[in-house]
């Protein structure tokens, strides 16, 4: 089982793949568990400008620099 890279209350951007902006910073709200030995640690995130939250696994995100 790999360990979380990110912690509660990190801000992190999201990748083009939701379609989005490149620039989507969104926090961290939850470290989820794991469903399976084979996936990536995932996330419970909040979209700072909208309120909304999601679902991301941590390949979905990255660093904000």
């Amino acid at each position: 089982m790999e360990k979380h890279q990110f912690a509660v209350d990190d801000i992190v951007r999201l990748t083009n793949k939701f379609g989005l902006g490149p620039s989507t910073s969104v926090t961290v709200v939850r470290l989820m568990p794991a469903a399976r030995e084979n996936l990536p640690p995932a996330y419970r995130v909040k979209d700072l400008a909208e309120g909304h939250e999601r679902m991301v696994t941590e390949d979905e995100i990255s660093r904000l620099i």
